[in-house]
């Protein structure tokens, strides 16, 4: 294909996929972000589609994407993840009309009149059944830390660059403690405990609502910088918009520059630690950049290029453990760990270097080939439209579920994995744990 071939596919698929997804969205306004909508833009543009478009093209030189210079492989690639934006559009909108029978018109208007219906009377028994989860929640925090043999945080504040990654994978694969209070407790629900408290705070004006979010808001700092990654703190501040959509209906255009400045802030002070100077900063291969638009998608090429030439195809190995079991599976193998042990194997012996995550065609490919590709983007649109409008249309619209819709929208692994779509044990653990507080919050505490 020429570039002016492949420039005017880009916006072709653009423009097409823009209008399935906005007839399942109901809106595709950034005023009025919501589960698809943030996923679309984000996962699949940014940290997709535009960099398959750059490397096809040529004008990419990450340092990763060099290692696969074949034309042949960059033009299959950007070829696929098209048909995946298309296909996961497609699922979506045929979904709607033949399980659900709902129109881009009914949807846009449960989206917009969500500020009006949600819940926001609570009784002392709401308060309270809040209270103690927060205290589980903090408490996982302050268990969680105590089993930390480092704190690869401060290492990335002393600018020491290599011993924080190094801290950050013991911190995350050599965990001591009890991993499902780490996971559960502390880094699972207290941001939605935050989410849920921030809700009461804007519509209470007594001190105890104040005092509970502002300790859930510094626990969930807490926990989410805990091993040094830099995305969790930042989508823990967008997801206040994705919340200000479902209070008050829009996100004030000042509230949208605002969050946006603290962002780039945050990113900018994390890469002056790290000592970056600025034409590495401003360079669309490396420093922030180059991170957003490359680096998520590089993962393709290393996962297109050891599988199955290198590497036979999985053939489901990657099913979560428990899953994976019922159907004869000794143990998980994930593709991202084997594509980083080809692509790093020093990292992965001196324990600095994990996995190597991307867009979940990427591990679709991996263990099942050519029928991964073609079923997976149907897949994981109908699941994507499943919950967006369970949330929308069907939980109740009250303050728990208003915090796991955007714990949800966050936690929805596009560029994570494959199964950890279908089979996303987190949010399901979170689900239950949230509609256990809302079933048992008029329990009697006499």
């Amino acid at each position: 294909m020429s570039e002016e071939l492949i420039i005017l596919s880009f916006f072709v698929v653009l423009i097409a996929s823009w209008k399935l997804f906005c007839h399942a969205a109901g809106t595709m306004s950034l005023l009025k972000l919501n589960m698809i909508s943030y996923n679309y833009y984000v996962q699949l543009i940014i940290y997709s589609f535009i960099g398959v478009t750059l490397v096809a093209l040529d004008w990419s030189d990450h340092y990763m994407i060099n290692r696969f210079p074949s034309h042949e492989l960059r033009l299959q690639i950007f070829l696929i993840v098209a048909y995946t934006i298309i296909a996961m559009g497609l699922a979506m909108m045929l979904f709607q009309r033949l399980f659900f029978n709902i129109s881009n018109r009914k949807i846009y208007h449960s989206l917009a009149h969500y500020a009006e219906e949600w819940e926001r009377n609570i009784s002392l028994h709401d308060f309270y059944i809040l209270f103690i989860f927060s205290l589980l929640a903090l408490g996982g925090i302050a268990y969680t830390y105590y089993y930390l043999e480092n704190l690869p945080w401060m290492y990335f504040l002393l600018g020491m660059a290599n011993e924080a990654a190094e801290a950050r994978i013991q911190a995350s694969r050599g965990f001591t403690g009890v991993i499902y209070i780490k996971n559960v407790l502390a880094i699972g629900l207290t941001p939605i405990l935050c989410y849920v408290a921030y809700c009461y705070k804007i519509q209470y004006t007594e001190v105890r609502f104040k005092l509970l979010f502002y300790a859930l808001f510094v626990g969930s700092i807490l926990i989410l910088i805990y091993n040094a990654e830099k995305s969790p703190i930042l989508i823990f501040f967008i997801g206040f918009m994705v919340l200000e959509v479902l209070i008050k209906g829009r996100i004030k255009r000042i509230y949208l520059i605002f969050v946006g400045g603290l962002i780039f802030a945050i990113v900018a002070g994390m890469y002056i630690l790290l000592g970056t100077d600025v034409e590495a900063f401003l360079s669309i291969n490396s420093g922030p950049l180059g991170r957003i638009f490359q680096s998520q998608i590089a993962g393709m090429y290393v996962h297109f290029y050891i599988f199955p030439d290198i590497y036979q195809y999985l053939e489901g190995a990657g099913l979560p453990g428990s899953i994976g079991h019922l159907l004869g599976f000794e143990k998980q193998i994930i593709s991202a760990r084997i594509a980083m042990e080809y692509f790093n194997p020093g990292g992965i012996e001196n324990g600095t270097a994990g996995v190597i995550n991307t867009l979940f065609i990427g591990e679709a490919w991996a263990n099942f080939g050519w029928c991964g590709v073609v079923i997976a983007p149907w897949i994981v649109g109908v699941c994507l439209d499943f919950l967006y409008i369970l949330f929308i249309n069907y939980l109740p619209k009250h303050p728990f579920f208003m915090g796991l819709y955007v714990y949800v929208c966050f936690n929805f692994p596009i560029t994570g994995g494959f199964f950890g779509i279908p089979f996303n044990i987190s949010v399901i653990c979170m689900m239950l744990i949230i509609s256990f507080m809302y079933r048992y919050r008029n329990i009697s505490w006499k």
